[in-house]
């Protein structure tokens, strides 16, 4: 469900799309650092 709502988000540009083109880029090339970018991001906001 959150993510037919990003991809609304991006069909109606609400939301800046290069942005969730590199993290699909990301995920399906270099899954390794998004996973480390995540932990990182999560860390930060607890």
């Amino acid at each position: 469900m959150q993510l037919f709502s990003l991809l609304n988000n991006i069909v109606h540009g609400k939301q800046n799309a290069g942005f969730y083109l590199s993290i699909w880029y990301i995920y399906k090339y270099h899954p390794e650092i998004l996973v480390k970018k995540l932990h990182f991001f999560f860390f930060r906001l607890l």
